[in-house]
Order: C-alpha cells, then sequence, then structure tokens
C-alpha cells in the first residue's frame, strides 16, 4: 500500500564498457497503480536483491566455457511469504538463471540473445493472480506465487561462456519481491 502524498525515488543506472563516449544518456519509467477504491486487498511486498557480487560487477575469463556464479552465502528467508515476482539481470554470453530454494530449482531460465551473443534482455517472473474471493464476500485475495518458509535458502547461480580473447564484464542478479503471510 502506498499512501496518496507518498514521495517515491526511480534509480537509474548506467555503464560504458566501450572506448566510445556517449555525450548524453536517459531512461524513462512508468509507475502504475491501482486504487485502493477498487476494494482489491493489496499487500506490502518485501524487496530483495541477490547480487552474487558485492562490488556488483565481475569478469568472466577469456575463452572460458562454463563460469558459474553463485551467491557468496545463500539469502535466509526471515518469514513465511510467497516469492510474487522475480526479475533476472546478467550481461553478454550468460547462458543459464538459477534460482533454488532449499536446493531444489524453483526458476531457471535465460537472457534473451541476439546472433552475436549480446544480452538482449533478461526474464522475469510474475506470478499470476488467484482473484479468489475472500470470506463473506470480501475483497479478491491477490497473492499466488511460490511459497517460502522462515529459515528458507534462496540461492542463484548464473553461468557464463566467454567466446573471446579477452575477458568480459558480468552481472548476477535477482530482484524478488515476497509478500509475507502475515503483516
Amino acid at each position: 500500500f502506498v499512501p496518496g502524498d507518498t514521495r517515491l525515488r526511480i534509480v537509474g543506472g548506467f555503464a560504458n564498457f566501450s572506448q566510445k563516449d556517449y555525450p548524453s544518456a536517459s531512461f524513462t519509467a512508468s509507475v502504475g497503480f491501482i486504487p485502493k477504491s477498487r476494494g482489491l486487498n493489496l499487500k506490502s511486498v518485501y524487496p530483495l536483491l541477490l547480487n552474487a557480487e558485492c562490488t556488483t560487477l565481475f569478469f568472466i575469463p577469456p575463452r572460458a566455457t562454463h563460469f558459474v556464479k553463485p551467491l557468496q552465502k545463500p539469502f535466509i528467508v526471515p518469514f513465511d511469504g510467497r516469492i510474487i515476482n522475480i526479475g533476472t539481470h546478467a550481461h553478454h554470453y550468460a547462458t543459464e538463471i538459477l534460482l533454488t530454494l532449499n536446493g531444489n530449482e524453483i526458476w531457471r531460465t535465460s537472457p534473451i540473445h541476439l546472433p552475436d551473443g549480446s544480452n538482449l534482455g533478461n526474464p522475469i517472473y510474475l506470478a499470476p493472480l488467484k482473484g479468489l474471493p475472500v470470506k463473506n464476500g470480501g475483497a479478491p485475495n491477490l497473492v499466488a506465487g511460490i511459497p517460502v518458509k522462515k529459515g528458507d535458502a534462496l540461492n542463484l547461480m548464473v553461468t557464463y561462456s566467454n567466446p573471446l580473447d579477452e575477458p568480459i564484464d558480468a552481472m548476477a542478479q535477482a530482484y524478488i519481491q515476497i509478500v509475507p503471510e502475515q503483516e
């Protein structure tokens, strides 16, 4: 829930790994809201960024055929809830993105590539809405997704293959939203 007079901040990041200067850069963001007047049972989410490298960026050695970058340690879920959104981020030549829960695969995907291996985009998981009525004809319950329990371990692993004769920059991230069972 976001009260009407809440100030929001949207942050974007740019990185230039070429030898070419860019005189200007910009990004556009669009934020949508569902009015409270719609009567939906909206819940707050717990935002989580899993990042395999604390400094964010790491490098893949030249001609590496199977370079796996996991989290330095799994994230321990602090409460019972449901994962409703997973957004991934990886760079060129990433071949697989794997998210596990207690060592079991819950989501495996790969970036969308151009023919030259360039990363065109990273997939997201968005839980389908249940839309089931709440007892006594109340507002619909929108909480669906992947159930998690307090103490569960989430791990992220991104696999790269570098066909070049030089190191390449890389990232291994997942932005996750978890709806707690209790607020």
